[in-house]
């Protein structure tokens, strides 16, 4: 049997299939690539240790498109591990064409775009993270990742048949753990459910065993060993805030950007004297 030490997400299994891939990158850029249009360059054990959630592609318009399926909660440093895996990236390209930085021949690199897929029943349909929020002066160097709820009504469930149909599979997973079931009763009902509406029809008949394996390592990971709002904000994304309001940014702008309320915001400012 094979040992794995690192496991792939649903959400990463789902759209490395190549339809499923044209599919979201057209949703997410407004173009009609057809699956020859595109190239999966992921890589691997650059994002996280435990799940690879991670996903990139190229395109043939030298479009480097980086996706991360986030559960629940945003991290605020999502602009900085895009920027970790960019680089990476982009070393495996130079290394992989032999080209020579100290050369004075302009090297041509693929237009990076960073997107974040979540679901949070409570958050905003989009936002945008930026990298400037990091840094404690000004600075010219900006990275933006444009992040999608896909809980809510927005351009990609419209666009993206595949999109709609995951968000509603997770929504049911959702919907029956508030009924009290365990975490497998729930992905259980939840396949269920999806399998008599024909959501997900295929993938979830030929992958039912993964599927499982896959989202019950996401749940236990990303929703149920994390602190919800309900039991406090991490202080590490309460810290991130002060840093971004001792810059000037608004409370409320702190809250949209963070998904943070803006209440805990005042309070923890107010526990540290600020």
């Amino acid at each position: 049997m094979e040992n794995r030490e690192y496991k792939d997400s649903m959400f990463k299994d789902l759209f490395s299939i190549p339809k499923n891939s044209a599919e979201l990158i057209n949703a997410l850029l407004d173009t009609n690539y057809k699956e020859e249009d595109i190239e999966n360059v992921t890589l691997s054990n650059v994002l996280r240790k435990d799940i690879y959630n991670d996903l990139a592609f190229l395109t043939k318009e030298n479009e480097l498109i980086v996706l991360i399926e986030h559960q629940s909660t945003l991290n605020c440093n999502m602009p900085l591990r895009m920027l970790l895996y960019l680089v990476d990236e982009y070393k495996r390209i130079i290394d992989a064409n032999d080209l020579n930085l100290y050369r004075n021949t302009l090297i041509s690199l693929p237009t990076p775009k960073f997107f974040v897929i979540y679901t949070n029943e409570q958050a905003q349909e989009q936002q945008v993270l930026k990298l400037s929020d990091c840094f404690q002066g000004e600075t010219s160097f900006e990275l933006e990742v444009v992040c999608y709820n896909i809980l809510k009504s927005n351009i990609l469930g419209e666009k993206s048949k595949t999109i709609q149909e995951y968000a509603t599979f997770i929504q049911l997973v959702f919907t029956h753990l508030k009924e009290k079931m365990s975490l497998k009763q729930a992905i259980e009902k939840a396949m269920e459910d999806c399998q008599r509406s024909g959501t997900l029809e295929t993938y979830l008949k030929n992958r039912r065993s993964e599927v499982f394996d896959m989202l019950a390592l996401e749940f236990d990971i990303d929703k149920l060993q994390e602190a919800s709002y309900a039991d406090g904000i991490e202080e590490g994304l309460l810290l991130a805030a002060k840093k971004m309001i001792e810059k000037g940014k608004s409370y409320e702008e702190v809250s949209k950007i963070l998904d943070i309320p803006q209440q805990s915001i005042e309070n923890y400012m107010k526990r540290k004297n600020l």
